[in-house]
Order: C-alpha cells, then sequence, then structure tokens
C-alpha cells in the first residue's frame, strides 16, 4: 500500500511510523574521514621512524663506547704487565750488557731473573707444558713430534722443548720425541 507523504509526516510526528534508517553517509564526508586516519597513521609512523633513528644513533654510541672502554680495559692491563715484567727484563738485559761487556754473569743470577720472569708470567695465567728431559704421554693438544713423524696418543715421549698454555688455550706446543 502506498501511503501519501503527508501522512507519513504525520505519522511520523506522532512517532507512530517506523522511521526508516538514516541515510547512508555520503562519499564525501567518509573520504574526509579516511584521509583524516590516513594523517593520523602517517604522523604515527613519522613518530615511530624518527624514534628508530635516534634509537639506532643511540645503539651506535653505546657500542662505540663499549668498544673504547674495552680497548682502553685491555691497554691498562697491558700496561699493568708491562709494568710487572719491567724489572725482571731489566735485570736480564743488565746481565746480557755485563756479559757482552766481558763480565759474565754467575749461572744463579741468570737463573734468579729467570725465576723472577717466569713466576711473573704464571700469576698472569701462562703455564708451562713439560720440562725439558721429563717423560710424558703423549697428547696431541700439547706436544707436537720433533722429527713430524705421527705419535698415537699416550705413547711414551721425553720432552725436549717445554711449550705453553693460557686459560686453557695452547700457546706453543712442546716438542717431543718418542722415549727411547
Amino acid at each position: 500500500m502506498i501511503v501519501p507523504y503527508w501522512l507519513r509526516r504525520l505519522l511520523d510526528r506522532a512517532g507512530l511510523w517506523n522511521t526508516p534508517p538514516p541515510p547512508p553517509p555520503d562519499f564525501q564526508s567518509e573520504l574526509l574521514d579516511r584521509t583524516a586516519r590516513m594523517a593520523d597513521f602517517a604522523m604515527e609512523l613519522q613518530d615511530r621512524e624518527r624514534r628508530m633513528h635516534t634509537m639506532r644513533g643511540e645503539y651506535a654510541r653505546l657500542e662505540s663506547e663499549r668498544t673504547r672502554q674495552v680497548s682502553e680495559a685491555a691497554e691498562r692491563e697491558r700496561d699493568r704487565l708491562f709494568a710487572r715484567l719491567a724489572p725482571p727484563l731489566a735485570n736480564l738485559d743488565m746481565l746480557m750488557d755485563l756479559a757482552a761487556a766481558g763480565r759474565p754473569a754467575s749461572p744463579e743470577d741468570v737463573r734468579t731473573v729467570h725465576e723472577q720472569l717466569r713466576n711473573e708470567l704464571e700469576r698472569q695465567g701462562l703455564q708451562r707444558i713439560g720440562a725439558a728431559g721429563a717423560e710424558t704421554a703423549y697428547d696431541d693438544t700439547a706436544h707436537e713430534s720433533m722429527d713430524g713423524s705421527p705419535i698415537p696418543c699416550g705413547a711414551p715421549v721425553v720432552v725436549r722443548v717445554p711449550g705453553y698454555r693460557t686459560h686453557g688455550r695452547t700457546l706453543l706446543k712442546a716438542v717431543v720425541s718418542r722415549k727411547p
């Protein structure tokens, strides 16, 4: 049934007419709303990029500072080691200068300087691998054959030249030969 317009208006004012749903929003207002939201997202994205750029700069600065501190700490530790090694080295130089001048040092003086030097190096973590003439079992992580021939692990050998290790790492393998 078709209801005349004036009757529909009258019934609508009286609240007796079911009002139709509101008309769909016009395209222009929806476009403006979406444009505003996109602008908000763009500003948020720019803010995040700016913060990330700042964080990258801060990270690079911190990394540079850490590298500098590690380098300075290593330099201080090296200087401390050299300061502790300087006295025995000075004594050794003195003995060498005396020997060059025709006044050889006594074996006891050489032994004393050697002990000073070795004791300081041991305090720093340097460990000797074997003693010349000592018999031991072959270990391929700490020994190498004098003549280059293969030696099975655990075989009896004689240390010819001592080796050195520090903090679990072998710096110089001891040179060994098969036990006669």
